[in-house]
């Protein structure tokens, strides 16, 4: 996938979660549940502007996340990097190409870590719209769990696949032998 497409897929993503918040701030009270027990039951409660808050500085770390460390990586001493061949892809001459591979692939993190969330949030918002959840005394599930294990399940799933397949991007060539 070309890294325009890439930067698409994660503008996207974090379109969507604006969106939903957006959403979520529009549809809901001044407080929400934000926390679910084992059973779909509400245990925390927020105000909707702490939610907001905390939604936004979530979403911008993660952008920061997403484009500063490439930088981090390639600006770091080597013996503070954890990648895969550091040696390799760390040296001077190949510094262009890892910041690229390394930029597109925090960029594919990004869109499975901004489309989990907004998954979650649509979740939230869902739960939160459930009539039995308006009335704080009651306790009756809103939150439907086997959705919620399902998003979770393949969100883990997710990740592995992005570590594992992190070690193969970042082989050696096999064209190239390196000595470290």
């Amino acid at each position: 996938m070309g890294n325009e497409m890439l930067r698409k897929c994660l503008i996207g993503a974090v379109v969507a979660n604006v969106g939903i918040l957006v959403a979520t701030y529009v549809a809901l009270p001044p407080f929400i549940a934000v926390l679910f027990g084992w059973h779909g039951y509400s245990t925390i409660w927020i105000e909707m502007v702490e939610y907001g808050i905390a939604m936004f500085w979530l979403m911008l770390m993660g952008l920061l996340t997403v484009y500063a460390l490439p930088w981090l990586v390639l600006k770091a001493p080597p013996i503070l990097v954890s990648l895969p061949n550091k040696h390799y892809w760390l040296d001077p001459q190949r510094k262009t190409e890892t910041a690229r591979k390394l930029t597109a692939w925090m960029e594919v993190f990004g869109v499975g870590c901004y489309t989990f969330s907004s998954v979650i949030m649509l979740l939230i918002l869902h739960a939160n719209k459930c009539p039995a959840m308006r009335d704080y005394g009651l306790k009756m599930p809103c939150l439907n769990l086997t959705v919620f294990f399902a998003i979770v399940g393949i969100f883990v799933a997710f990740l592995l696949w992005w570590v594992v397949y992190s070690h193969w991007i970042f082989r050696l060539p096999k064209e190239k032998h390196y000595e470290s």
